[in-house]
């Protein structure tokens, strides 16, 4: 009878969470359809600035903190620069 009743609450669990997946999707896809933003808002990047940084020989970790920025984040929009950060661990 236990063993019964573990599977039902998993099963009544388990139905829970899609009916939770299920109105989160609606909610969001309705939210984009009034054309609110929905996820992390975008970080803003001053290449110029990075590069003027880089030129006066400041290091990539300096940079970073300068920007306030981590260290990896920047590292796919500095590569249009022409320039890779030179990181080792």
């Amino acid at each position: 009878m236990g063993r019964f009743t573990l599977g039902l609450f998993g099963l009544l669990a388990e139905l829970e969470r899609a009916i939770i997946v299920e109105r989160v999707k609606a909610g969001v896809k309705e939210a984009q359809r009034q054309g609110k933003h929905c996820g992390r808002p975008s970080k803003i990047f001053d290449r110029d600035r990075a590069r003027a940084l880089r030129k006066k020989g400041m290091s990539w970790r300096k940079i970073s903190k300068e920007m306030n920025l981590p260290l990896l984040g920047y590292t796919p929009l500095v590569r249009p620069l022409g320039v890779m950060p030179d990181i080792v661990f």
